[in-house]
C-alpha cells in the first residue's frame, strides 16, 4: 500500500486531504498517522517516504517526517481517533494479515480454513 491509497483513505474516512500543503493541526495529525503506517508496518525508509509525498505533488524533507513519527504518541494522546484511524489502516494492509497468519497456530489455521470453504 502506497502513500496514495493511505491517503485515499484517510480522506474517505476523516474528509482530510494529507496532500493540502498547510500545517493546520487535523492535516499534521493524518500526515502522522500515514507516516507511523509507512514507517513500521510497511519498513518504509524515510528517503522513500519523502519521494512518495513528492509523487504526490508534497514538498516535505526526511526530517519533518521523522518528527512526524516522533509526535504519533502526542498526537493520538490528545486525539483518541488517531489509533483507530490506523488500526483501520493495519487491518486493509495484506502485509499485517500475512504477519498475523504467520504467527497463527495450526489448529488456529485449520479452523480458519474449515471456515473459508
Amino acid at each position: 500500500m502506497k502513500l496514495q491509497k493511505i491517503g485515499e483513505q484517510i480522506k474517505e474516512m476523516t474528509g482530510v486531504d494529507i496532500f493540502q500543503q498547510s500545517r493546520r493541526r487535523d492535516l499534521v495529525e493524518m500526515r502522522s498517522v500515514a507516516n507511523v503506517f509507512m514507517r513500521e508496518t510497511l519498513g518504509m525508509g524515510w528517503t522513500e517516504i519523502v519521494r512518495e509525498y513528492r509523487k504526490n505533488g508534497f514538498k516535505t524533507t526526511h526530517r519533518s517526517v521523522m518528527y512526524s513519527c516522533e509526535t504519533y504518541p502526542d498526537h493520538s494522546f490528545y486525539n483518541k481517533e488517531l489509533p483507530l484511524i490506523h488500526e483501520t489502516l493495519l487491518n486493509d494492509s495484506k502485509i499485517n494479515i500475512i504477519r498475523k497468519v504467520s504467527t497463527l497456530s495450526p489448529e488456529k489455521l485449520e479452523a480458519i480454513e474449515e471456515i473459508l470453504k
